[in-house]
C-alpha cells in the first residue's frame, strides 16, 4: 500500500521519524508484527502539530485549557495598557479568532466556550485604570448579534464552532 502511494504521490515515507499508534481493540501481538514489518516504533503520545494535539480522547476540557490561557494573557496584557473603548475592538479581531484553527477541527466543550465568552464581555466591559468591575450596559446575547441590529457583531463561539466544523 505505501509503495502504491509513493508511486501515485511521489512521496516517500521517512521510517526513521515515523512512529505509530494502535487502539486498544489492537492485540499486543500484532501491534508488534506491524512495528517489526514497519520498522517504526509504537507509541501512545504523538505530542501537538500546530498546538493541537493529534486526538482528545474524553478529557477535551483539560486539552484545551491552552485556548483559555492564551486568550486570558492576551487580555491581562491589553488591561495592562488600559485600552480604550474603540481600542477594544481588538476583542473581535485577535481574541476571538485565536480558537479558531482549534474550531476547524474539534468540537470545543460548550463550558470553554461559554468561559471564553464571560472573559471577553468582563474585558468589554471592565474597568479602567484597574478600579472594580464595570457595569454591563448590554446582555452578551446583544452583542453578539450583527451591528446592522444594533449589535457589535461578536461570535457566539459554541454556534460559530458548529459552523467551522460544518464547513
Amino acid at each position: 500500500m505505501l509503495t502504491e502511494y509513493r508511486a501515485a504521490s511521489g512521496q516517500v515515507v521517512n521510517f526513521n521519524k515515523s512512529s505509530v499508534s494502535f487502539s486498544a481493540n489492537v492485540s499486543e501481538i500484532d501491534a508488534r508484527q506491524v512495528c517489526d514489518i514497519l520498522e517504526v516504533t509504537a507509541t501512545t503520545n504523538h505530542g501537538a502539530y500546530l498546538g493541537l494535539p493529534f486526538s482528545v480522547g474524553m478529557r477535551k476540557n483539560d486539552v484545551f485549557t491552552f485556548i483559555k490561557d492564551k486568550v486570558w494573557n492576551k487580555l491581562q496584557g491589553w488591561k495592562q495598557k488600559i485600552i480604550s473603548q474603540a481600542g477594544k475592538i481588538l476583542l473581535k479581531t485577535m481574541a476571538q479568532v485565536m480558537s479558531n484553527y482549534a474550531m476547524n477541527n474539534f468540537l470545543l466543550p460548550l463550558d470553554l466556550c461559554r468561559e471564553l465568552e464571560i472573559m471577553m464581555n468582563s474585558f468589554w466591559w471592565g474597568s479602567k485604570h484597574n478600579r472594580g468591575g464595570g457595569i454591563n450596559w448590554l446582555r452578551w446575547d446583544t452583542l453578539c448579534k450583527p451591528k446592522l441590529v444594533g449589535g457589535m457583531g461578536f461570535k457566539k463561539l459554541y454556534y460559530f464552532n458548529l459552523a467551522m466544523l460544518g464547513k
